[in-house]
């Protein structure tokens, strides 16, 4: 049977990317010197740094669940915001509004509701209504 045309099936092992980079040839002279001190080749030098270094943005940033906060500066304010004043607890609508519109510089309370429906389209919060469906509720995940 020929592989001939299969992804993967050139020498490389399936699920992996061949990653390419230019750099002075001094840089690359020196680098391949480390290694070469190191006893490592300079392809697994560079593999074991890109997964320490993904790894450990991923560590850093992992709450306990393993959802991380939202990459978005501003979403990751308001949700500071929202889990400090919530503490758990779920929050009206108008209330927590308001107090995003006074935290966040420059927001308006449609600005503020913006934010935290993309909270929720995110998974960081969720909303519910009373059973007369008169008030929406906040609950924001810690």
């Amino acid at each position: 049977m020929s592989t001939e045309g299969i992804p993967g099936s050139e020498g490389e092992p399936r699920g992996t990317k061949q990653v390419k980079v230019r750099v002075r040839e001094d840089v690359a002279d020196a680098y391949d010197a480390v290694c070469e001190r190191d006893g490592k080749s300079r392809a697994q030098s560079l593999r074991e740094h890109m997964t320490a270094t993904v790894e450990a943005d991923t560590d850093d940033r992992e709450d306990e669940d393993g959802r991380q906060p939202p990459s978005d500066p501003e979403l990751a304010e308001a949700w500071d915001h929202l889990k400090r004043l919530s503490r758990g607890r779920h929050l009206r609508r108008s209330r927590a509004c308001a107090y995003l519109a006074v935290r966040m510089q420059d927001m308006d309370a449609d600005e503020a509701w913006r934010l935290i429906s993309l909270l929720r389209d995110r998974g960081y919060a969720r909303f519910s209504t009373d059973p007369g469906l008169s008030t929406t509720y906040v609950t924001v995940r810690a």
